[in-house]
């Protein structure tokens, strides 16, 4: 059997809590439909993928504030989501460290059970936070980077007609798994399968690790 094949057959061992963070900030409104389409590409893409026994999913948007359009769950029982309300602002810093901060509660919370568990987050936006005063969630933002890394998660970073490495240097997230997508429809869905097959990838690999070593 492939590695692919063990890592599927021994998902049940082994969990990935996933995150897809979506900026609805006024400035997304010139691609119609578009984000909502990407969201749900990614969701059918990873439903439909090797890892999907191991995947638990969830979307956050976000402007001024943020919602959870979709609470974890794994992937497998997910509907195609429906539209939503774009607002103003981009509460880009807070709205990433509050990700991470209930991520890591809950994947503490799973190995706290004996589970072999880590996380992944994938951050869309076309903008530069606007939080008043300036930077008032980088340190809270810091700290979630740094326990993340720690219990080994994947971040993501997907600047939508701006620098991608320098949005994840912003953010503290790996440059080297930074996207830069045009501000173009078709380019924001390419990218938003791009990352769902980065989350597959990094989920095979997780639980394929967790998996028993078999004495030759």
């Amino acid at each position: 059997m492939s590695a692919r094949g063990k890592a599927t057959e021994g998902a049940g061992s082994a969990k990935v809590f996933t995150t897809l963070v979506m900026d609805r900030s006024h400035s997304m409104t010139r691609f119609p439909g578009v984000p909502l389409r990407a969201i749900n590409s990614y969701l059918q893409q990873l439903a439909q993928s090797e890892a999907r026994k191991a995947i638990e999913v969830s979307v956050v948007v976000f402007d001024h504030a943020m919602d959870v359009l979709l609470p974890m769950q794994p992937v497998s029982r997910v509907a195609p989501l429906k539209q939503y309300r774009h607002g103003n602002g981009t509460r880009l810093h807070g709205t990433v460290a509050d990700v991470l901060e209930r991520s890591i509660l809950r994947v503490l919370d799973a190995q706290s059970q004996g589970q072999a568990v880590t996380g992944s987050v994938a951050v869309f936006t076309d903008g530069e936070d606007t939080s008043i005063p300036a930077g008032k969630h980088l340190p809270r933002l810091r700290r979630g980077v740094i326990e993340a890394s720690d219990l080994g998660f994947q971040l993501i970073s997907v600047g939508i007609g701006i620098d991608g490495q320098a949005l994840a240097k912003q953010l503290w997230f790996p440059t080297g798994l930074a996207q830069t997508v045009d501000p173009d429809g078709v380019e924001i869905l390419k990218a938003a399968a791009d990352v769902s097959q980065m989350v597959e990838d990094f989920s095979i690999g997780f639980t394929h690790d967790q998996l028993p070593k078999i004495r030759e």
